[in-house]
């Protein structure tokens, strides 16, 4: 299958999807992956007809696969572990939020998919430690906030994607975001004062 033989049909708009289809052919045949283009299109498409919106998926994997550090790595995980791709074009499909934090920090896609993040909830003293790890980490305030919001988005990602894949019943995520939230509006009013 060459990207000609890509079905643009799934997308809204097809000639943006061959376009970034194209661009991620070249990205992954310059990365020197060891599986085949043929499989890596093959792949891609299979999981971009179970997405929501097929379309914003694609663009979020071009823009994460432009972010990422070792290309190679990632078209190599992707297709060696189908899951990965799974979740990634998921959360890609979902939420153009979440796929902005990916974008940002590529390496949180790793944890999220290597670590238990993904199947247990987090604690309300988890949160806490994380945040007085930060405060005891910085001393300026304006580095204690970066820190928070990258815990934030961190844990909203993580929340998240535990919803969207279904690993968390509604209640559990809602209780999740809401010591997400006590800990760092804490965090917020030590800092102010």
């Amino acid at each position: 299958m060459t990207d000609r033989e890509f079905t643009t049909e799934l997308f809204v708009d097809p000639v943006r999807a061959a376009r970034n289809i194209q661009k991620l052919h070249e990205m992954f045949i310059v990365s020197g992956s060891q599986y085949p283009v043929e499989e890596f299109t093959r792949t891609i498409e299979k999981h971009l007809r179970a997405s929501p919106d097929p379309d914003m998926a694609l663009n979020n994997l071009l823009r994460f696969s432009e972010a990422s550090v070792s290309r190679a790595s990632l078209f190599n995980d992707l297709l060696h572990y189908p899951v990965q791709m799974d979740v990634l074009l998921k959360l890609f499909g979902h939420s153009q939020y979440f796929a902005d934090i990916l974008v940002r920090d590529p390496e949180l896609f790793r944890w999220l998919t290597t670590s238990d993040s993904l199947v247990k909830p987090r604690a309300k003293e988890f949160l806490v430690a994380e945040v007085t790890r930060i405060e005891q980490m910085f001393q300026k305030p304006e580095r204690v906030l970066d820190g928070l919001k990258r815990l934030y988005r961190r844990e909203v990602l993580r929340v998240g994607a535990r919803d969207i894949l279904g690993e968390a019943a509604l209640g559990t995520v809602t209780q999740e975001l809401s010591h997400l939230a006590d800990a760092l509006v804490d965090a917020s009013c030590r800092i102010a004062e």
